[in-house]
């Protein structure tokens, strides 16, 4: 019974497509984090403090509909 030799040393790694992705997907994840997400949790936690008829007068109100 003959058995193949293992695969031993260094495995070339194929260069990225796209040069940089992993550093600028980080940075565009934490962009829209800081910048969209955390201001938008904040309005919707403020928003859930409200019942449904506050909520429903603030919607209709003439301010912000105009």
């Amino acid at each position: 019974m003959t058995t193949a030799p293992a695969k031993a040393g260094w495995r070339f790694r194929q260069p990225s497509v796209i040069p940089g992705f992993g550093l600028t997907l980080g940075f565009s994840l934490a962009y829209l984090t800081l910048i969209i997400l955390i201001p938008l949790s904040g309005l919707i936690w403020r928003s859930a403090a409200l019942g449904w008829a506050d909520f429903w007068a603030i919607a209709t109100d003439r301010r912000t509909i105009n």
